[in-house]
């Protein structure tokens, strides 16, 4: 076995350099065939997947989740539009994260594969890539893994997703982040990661909350009897930078979690929510709250007791497909990557069917 990598580098995060730190390094582990691509935007992406696809096993993404995620689009997109490169399914690669700074690098962490930006950085040797080469010629550190597509009403595409599909507070906080970072801090580096939660503080008090006309799990229909703040779907147990908003998830158990915030408008209401991001931010969020609903293949009450609740259904079938209706249009956004406004959204799990690689062994869950 003797994988081909190409290697998508976000030079908007990359630090000078990087192209030949990784090129030297794979190099001097006996691998001269990877390929290395700097991209800026998400058009260079699909370019240069489109270019590759034809000689490569595999792509590994340098950068935020948001690079992740636009290669894992653009492999769909192609495989959709055969005509326009190499006829492959997400199947038929293997796909690897690298951190490469930034607020969002919550897939990389997810998958355990340490900060190579850092590495980097500090001109360390970048222990980080280990996994890569080692993934280059077998299959010891790479897994099949659940992922998710959307598909938005009055959208004519399906949007796939690794780590989190969220509507509502969380894409209006990326949204207001991505801003923040544009306007104010692209030339202080050193503030640039703080965008996510300066943009959190701002968004608390200016999101107001919607109301849910419909809500259906598994296609069965489910009450949601107050405006929501947030909806995220999640397939890992972190995201927004790190925070653990998903205490439970795991990213290979065929299911994904559902986390509803209720209505926080109220200026009472306001530390509690505060001590949700708070809580997530330690590792250790309050889903039992009142007006959160953690939602897997059972509804947890507010003490944390699961075994007396009632099953979601009668099947006890976990989490794999949510369709969703709002009484008004919404912010959101799939894997950090902010998506048009949409009314509601169907969404589905395609369980145990990316092959990923980790940066261990055993386990890439937290």
């Amino acid at each position: 076995m003797n994988r081909r990598f190409l290697f998508i580098i976000n030079q908007n995060m990359a630090p000078i350099g990087t192209r030949e730190s990784l090129e030297k390094y794979f190099q001097e582990h006996g691998q001269y065939n990877h390929i290395y691509e700097p991209t800026a935007t998400i058009d260079d992406v699909r370019k240069q997947i489109a270019s590759h696809l034809h000689e490569i096993d595999g792509i590994v993404a340098y950068g935020g989740d948001g690079t992740f995620h636009h290669a894992l689009n653009a492999v769909n997109e192609l495989a959709e539009h055969p005509d326009r490169g190499r006829r492959v399914s997400l199947g038929d690669l293997v796909f690897g994260a690298l951190c490469g700074g930034g607020t969002g690098n919550d897939i990389g962490k997810a998958l355990k594969m340490g900060d190579t930006r850092k590495e980097i950085s500090k001109g360390k040797e970048p222990q980080s890539l280990k996994p890569i080469v080692e993934s280059s010629v077998n299959d010891d550190y790479i897994r099949a893994f659940d992922f998710g597509y959307c598909e938005l009403q009055g959208q004519k595409r399906r949007v796939f997703f690794f780590n989190i599909f969220g509507v509502g507070y969380d894409a209006y906080v990326a949204k207001r982040a991505k801003e923040l970072k544009e306007r104010y801090l692209k030339s202080m580096p050193g503030f640039a990661r703080f965008s996510y939660f300066l943009g959190a503080l701002i968004s608390l008090f200016s999101y107001r909350p919607v109301g849910v006309k419909s809500l259906r799990i598994n296609d069965i229909p489910v009450e949601v009897n107050e405006k929501v703040f947030m909806m995220a779907l999640m397939n890992s147990q972190i995201a927004g930078g790190g925070l653990t908003l998903n205490p439970y998830g795991t990213m290979d158990d065929r299911a994904l979690e559902l986390i509803i915030l209720g209505d926080f408008s109220e200026l009472i209401s306001k530390p509690g929510l505060v001590g949700l991001l708070v809580g997530a931010f330690f590792g250790k969020p309050n889903i039992h709250h009142p007006k959160v609903r953690y939602i897997n293949n059972r509804d947890w009450d507010n003490e944390g007791r699961m075994d007396s609740q009632v099953p979601l259904n009668p099947e006890k079938q976990a989490i794999q497909k949510v369709k969703v209706e709002f009484e008004e249009r919404v912010f959101c956004e799939a894997d950090g990557d902010i998506m048009p406004d949409t009314d509601g959204y169907d969404a589905n799990l395609c369980p145990y069917q990316l092959r990923v690689i980790t940066g261990n062994k055993k386990s890439c869950n937290r």
